[in-house]
């Protein structure tokens, strides 16, 4: 198979039934609900992880940040800028 017909049942599946928000932000970033969150930033470096509703990212320098969003199984990355 190709690589985009190889499934695994370790990998995390990718979804979108979920809100993130305000993007830009310079002070909180909000979830619908509480997930497990990791935010990296654009070179890759794990800048925090934590399962929250809500992430304080006012201490984080401006730039663009890569939010990975994990709960029951399901695994999605979004990006958000901190202005």
């Amino acid at each position: 198979p190709t690589p985009a017909e190889t499934t695994s049942t370790d990998a995390p599946i990718a979804w979108d039934g979920f809100k993130m928000f305000p993007n830009p932000t310079n002070a909180m970033v909000y979830f619908d609900r509480p997930y497990d969150v990791r935010i990296f930033d654009i070179s890759g470096r794990q800048i925090s992880m934590q399962q929250a509703e809500a992430i304080d990212v006012t201490g984080l320098p401006k730039g663009i940040y890569i939010a990975v969003i994990q709960q029951d199984g399901m695994q999605t990355r979004r990006l958000f800028s901190k202005i």
